[in-house]
This record gives structure tokens, sequence and C-alpha cells, in this order.
């Protein structure tokens, strides 16, 4: 699998975008973004140039302003254009013309680029005796494949645990099986222990995740295979036990992790939220603990943390009140590949302490948040499903540079 590409960065200070074009060579792939697309509405065509021949790859209407990706694209020459109504599309790319759509400045960048994705609940009904979202899981494991990333994040409630506590590592090697195309592909798959797989053993979870899935074994004593980092490039990933003990984690491992730490990129993930959305019982029932858990994070330079539990996608800003937006750490509630999906919005009127969460963005759907880093920017996307195996943009994107 490639995991690294050629990036097409192209930043328009002007209205629109008007076309843009590069070349590389045979042994690259471009990865092609566009910013700066502030108009809402418009049509724009991304054309592949080949011997004086122009073929259609993509076409899209900017439905979001700021941001669209192409994806991954072979070797060639790539031109965008936008076609508006009223104006005609010259087949000669090079002399079109629209009145007042002028680029004002670009630059081409070569970065690279990582990619990965988190969702999480991809349990069954507590009655399925495979434990397991089949349909939901299976589409969504299709998906991430085309999204080319380096790694899949599962906050936790991978599988539902009953009807009884033996069948858990049953269950888990179940859900390894729907995810196995993952582990084909090298991509890697870290997962941590939800509260459904509380109902089996650690010693069921330590069974399914061993061999060639077995999973970091770094973390603090009592906690190996459920607490763990990893470190990949530029990247720290953490993955934090809540169960021992319940809704609460193991803050001086944390500590640790972060003093030695020299990556740039950070992220930390566990089954509960931080801040509650939903259910009662979360890290807001011990807020003290919270509190220092959502300091050290900000402390270490991360940006956002990620969880599950409850069943929906939801995007909170957590104001710490000192006025600043931009340092205020964002909560990710991933639970999007259930088999129970809870509708309706719901207020944060848990333990707060002092903080303030303000929502960003909720929806009842399933999908999965996509993270791309390319250098010091980090773009979060909520992907969601739009027919029945179709995962498309869902209205989310968080961008945020570290330094």
């Amino acid at each position: 699998m490639k995991k690294s590409f050629l990036v097409l960065k192209a930043i328009f200070i002007g209205t629109l975008i008007l076309m843009c074009s590069i070349n590389v060579s045979a042994q690259n792939i471009i990865y092609g973004r566009i910013t700066g697309v502030v108009q809402a509405g418009i049509n724009v065509e991304l054309y592949k140039t080949s011997c004086g021949i122009d073929e259609l790859i993509d076409s899209f209407v900017t439905n979001l302003e700021g941001y669209y990706s192409f994806g991954c694209l072979d070797n060639g020459t790539y031109r965008v254009v936008p076609k508006l109504k009223g104006y005609g599309f010259d087949s000669d790319l090079n002399s079109i013309h629209i009145p007042q759509l002028v680029i004002q400045s670009y630059d081409f960048t070569s970065y690279e680029v990582y990619r990965f994705i988190v969702v999480g609940d991809s349990r069954g009904e507590t009655d399925d005796p495979d434990g397991v979202n089949d349909l939901i899981f299976t589409e969504i494991v299709n998906a991430v494949l085309n999204e080319n990333p380096e790694f899949v994040l599962v906050p936790g409630d991978l599988v539902g645990g009953y009807p009884a506590a033996g069948t858990l590592d049953v269950q888990l090697d179940h859900w390894i099986e729907v995810a196995q195309p993952l582990f084909d592909e090298g991509i890697g798959v870290y997962p941590v222990r939800g509260n459904h797989e509380l109902i089996g053993t650690k010693a069921g979870w330590d069974l399914a995740f061993s061999g060639p899935y077995a999973l970091p074994n770094n973390g603090p004593t009592g906690e190996e295979n459920v607490t763990y980092s990893v470190a990949r490039d530029n990247i720290l990933i953490i993955a934090l036990d809540q169960y021992t003990p319940w809704h609460q984690v193991n803050q001086n491992w944390l500590d640790s992790q972060f003093s030695q730490n020299e990556a740039q990129h950070i992220f930390v993930f566990g089954h509960e939220p931080a801040f509650k959305k939903y259910h009662t019982d979360c890290l807001d029932n011990y807020p003290v603990s919270r509190d220092a858990f959502w300091n050290s994070i900000k402390l270490a330079g991360g940006k956002t943390y990620f969880s599950a539990h409850d069943h929906f996608y939801d995007h909170a800003r957590i104001d710490d009140g000192d006025g600043n937006p931009d340092n205020d750490l964002h909560q990710f509630i991933v639970a999007t590949a259930t088999d129970g999906m809870v509708r309706g919005d719901y207020d944060y009127d848990g333990a707060n302490s002092f903080y303030t969460p303000f929502e960003v963005y909720h929806e009842a759907n399933y999908g999965y948040l996509l993270v791309e880093i390319i250098g010091s920017e980090v773009t979060l996307e909520w992907k969601h499903r739009a027919i029945p195996g179709v995962y498309k943009s869902g209205g989310d994107i968080f961008i945020y540079s570290v330094n």
C-alpha cells in the first residue's frame, strides 16, 4: 500500500478556483486538494489531459465552503475548471476565460500525507450470537479501504458481548473476520475495550488479539493489550482502557507517555466521552480525574479526543473559559457502526466543571471520521452513509494546525 503521496496544494485567494495543472513523474501518485473555495453551489470538474484529449475524472458541487479532496490519482496533467451558469465550456482549457475569476496566488508543495479512520461501536444487538452489526460494519470496512488509510482507531464496543461472557473471544474472532480486509492491506487496526467487552474477560480479549492481531504490549501493569501507545513517524497514538478502574484512565502512565513524546501530532482515544452527551456513565463520573486527563492532553499539544459509547456522531468544542476558542480541545463521539442508533439530540448536562461544551455538529447516522495529516495541518472530516454502501462527506470538517 502506498503510504505517502505528492500533494497538489492549491491555495486560491481569489473568489473562485479557475484552473490548475501539475506534471509529475511516473513513480508518483497525486493527491489533489483545493482550499479557498469561498462560494457554495459552483459545479467544478476535474479533467486529466493526455495528448490533447481531456478525460473527465471527477465532478462535484461546492456544497461546503473551504475544502474539497479529489482522492488518489495516477500520474499525469490535471486541470480544475469551474462551470458557471451562463458561461460555456471552452475545449481549449488553457484559453478559457470567465470575467472576474482571477487566480491571485497559488503554490504547489510536496508533503507526506497520513490518513487514518476513527469508528466505534460496531456491535450488534444484544441477542445477536455473532455480536457484530455485520451489514454496516462490512460497508464501513469497504469504504475505509477506498480511503487508503494508514490505520483505524476503534474506540470500543466492537461486539455485543451477550448472551454469555464466555462468547467474547468467539464474537471478537468474528469481528476480526469482518475486519480482515483491513489487515490484509497492511492497515493498522487499533481497538480499545468498551463496556460491552467487559461482559467477557480480559483473557478473552487477549486471546482474540494475539498472534498476528496482537496489540502493542507497552501499557501499564495489568492493562497490557488494552492500554497502549503507537508511534507512527511524527504521530503518537494513545489508546486508553477506561475500566481499570471504571470511568477513569491511568493518568500516571499517560503523563509518562506525554513526557517522552517527540511527535508533532498527538491523538488520544478511549470508549467513553469525557463530557456527557447521552449516557450518564462516562469519564465525568469522576470530574476531578477527568479534568486532569483533559488538561494533560492540552499541555501535551493535543487538540482532539475520540470516543464512542453514545450511538451517534457528535463533535463538540470544549470551552476552557480562557476566552480563546482556538486553544480549546474538541471531543468527537464516533459510535457510528452500531445496530442501535440513538435518534435526537441531547444537552451536555453532565459534570462539566469549569468547562462549557459547545456542539459543533451532531448526526445520528452510520459513518466514520477521516483524519488527514499534511505537514503541520490536520483535517477531520465526517463521512456518513448517503445510501446503502456509499459514504460521503457528511457536513462536518474541522481543520487545525500545530507548531
